[in-house]
């Protein structure tokens, strides 16, 4: 893991690889948490037979605090479009920053 991330220095990209033990969505929050991420980008395994997502995949949509993309490699490609769901109505800053985010990155990626 840590040889692909570092083949992607040369473009600026900065990937820090991090092991972790234990259940794999509560790990994969905590690191959010601690690191303060804006966005889980996961990659779904397609060979779930009649289910949508996987089980982590479930579990990161019921647990994850923050925006969470979900793409099946064997499926999503070039996007035609996308949606996000936000409350324009969030009375708290617990709740406006993410959406704000979310708003943010959308308006960043070109379709």
């Amino acid at each position: 893991m840590q040889e692909i991330a570092d083949s992607h220095k040369e473009i600026g990209a900065e990937i820090k690889v991090t092991v972790a033990e234990g259940d794999p969505a509560t790990e994969i929050v905590k690191q959010v948490i601690q690191n303060g991420h804006d966005l889980v980008i996961k990659s779904v395994d397609g060979q779930t037979v009649g289910k949508l997502f996987g089980g982590i995949a479930r579990s990161l949509l019921r647990i994850c605090p923050y925006p969470l993309w979900l793409l099946k490699p064997d499926i999503d490609g070039e996007f035609d479009r996308m949606l996000t769901a936000v409350d324009f109505d969030a009375s708290d800053e617990a709740h406006r920053n993410p959406n704000q985010k979310l708003i943010e990155i959308l308006s960043l990626i070109h379709i």
